[in-house]
Formats: structure tokens, C-alpha cells, sequence
């Protein structure tokens, strides 16, 4: 009988779905919050990437060791790993994208909060836990990131901004930025979902505006 997979996150749980043909099994890996420094509140829209070792990763935008969130690593057995606790300061905060997994093995993800200018970041983060910020957001090219990265088939990864009307972005794994678009709310704003990749070399993604309604 043949079986999918699907893991996700809700509330504070970390879970695991199998879905055989006729029924399915559901089952807590672990529940956040059980032990000091743990990852909190976990965003229902984060993304959940299965890592190269088999693992799974994403993020959480509170708890940690400093409270500003937290990038975290659970085995399909359970065993959960903080790799990294956001500070709140250049580092970024707030982390609530999840995270995608480059073609070179790390994770790409984005905070909300924090960064040189406190307006969010882009960051990846190796599987062992050593992070690099790629851009610190300044309000002029875009501020206050919501959800997760994607990549593309030219490698970059594509993402948009919340604030300030809001805008699309490209960014190479080595942290190369430029500014897609910049909205202006005649063709809509406040973008705050991930892009979608339709195989045609575009990206579409639905905006909260009436003007996007009428796209």
C-alpha cells in the first residue's frame, strides 16, 4: 500500500501525516515550549524543508535563547536541534517564512524584523547551523519580508515585501540584490505570500488589494 508523506507545522506542534490509501495516521514529533530556549509559535505558513540528511528545518519568529526566534532542525524521529537564535539586532528577528532548500545544500529563509536598518532580512544558514546575512532591508528596496524565498531556474531566489506598498525582489545565494518591482498600489500592494514557480521562467504571486482583484 503505498504511502505519502506530508509534515507541517501547527500551533506548536511539529507533525508527521501518513496517508496510506484508506486512512490516515496522525502524530506529534514534538511540542514546542517543553524546555527553556525552545522555538516558539511556529507560523502556519512557514515553510518545512527537508534537509540532504534527511531531516527537517524551518523556523519559528519567537522563543530561542534570546526570544527574537529561532532556526530550528528535527529528525523524523523527533529529536529537535535549535541551530541558531536570532538576537533581535544585524542578525534579523522574527523569522516567520520557514525555510527553502537551496540547490547548494543550505537554507534560505527571511526575517521580519531586525537587520542593519530593524526593517528584516534575507539570510541562509547552513545545516549545521552557521548563518550569513545576504541583505538587510532599508524600507527604499523593500521592508518587512512575510514569507519564504524561492528559487528559480536561474538559481536566484525570488521573494516579496510587505510594507511601504511592497515590492519583488531577486537575490543570489552570495547576497547579489536587485529590485524587481516596487508597487504603487494602482497595480496592487501589500504582497505577503510566496511567489509561485509556473515552469515559464515567471513568478506570479496574489496581492490583498482590490487592484489586484481585477489582474
Amino acid at each position: 500500500m503505498r504511502k505519502r508523506l506530508v509534515c507541517g507545522l501547527f500551533a506548536f506542534v511539529v507533525f508527521v501525516l501518513s496517508i496510506p490509501a484508506t486512512y490516515a495516521q496522525f502524530s506529534a514529533l514534538y511540542n514546542f515550549g517543553s524546555k527553556t530556549g525552545d522555538p516558539a509559535s511556529p507560523s502556519f505558513s512557514g515553510i518545512v524543508a527537508q534537509g540532504r540528511d534527511g531531516s527537517l528545518y524551518s523556523t519559528t519568529p519567537s522563543g530561542g535563547a534570546n526570544g527574537a526566534g529561532a532556526v530550528f532542525k528535527i529528525t523524523p524521529g523527533g529529536i529537535l536541534t535549535v541551530l541558531y537564535s536570532f538576537t533581535g539586532g544585524s542578525d534579523g528577528a522574527n523569522p516567520s517564512s520557514g525555510l527553502t532548500l537551496g540547490t547548494d545544500g543550505n537554507l534560505y529563509g527571511t526575517t521580519l524584523g531586525g537587520g542593519t536598518n530593524f526593517d528584516g532580512t534575507v539570510f541562509k544558514i547552513t545545516p549545521t547551523g552557521v548563518l550569513t546575512v545576504l541583505h538587510s532591508f532599508n524600507c527604499t528596496d523593500g521592508c518587512t519580508p512575510v514569507a519564504g524565498v524561492i528559487q528559480g531556474t536561474d538559481g536566484s531566489f525570488y521573494r516579496t515585501t510587505f510594507a511601504a506598498n511592497g515590492t519583488i525582489f531577486k537575490i543570489s545565494s552570495t547576497g547579489v540584490f536587485s529590485t524587481i518591482h516596487s508597487f504603487r498600489s494602482v497595480d496592487g500592494a501589500g504582497p505577503n505570500a510566496m511567489l509561485v514557480d509556473c515552469r515559464s521562467e515567471s513568478v506570479t504571486e496574489p496581492l490583498q488589494t482590490a487592484a489586484a482583484s481585477q489582474v
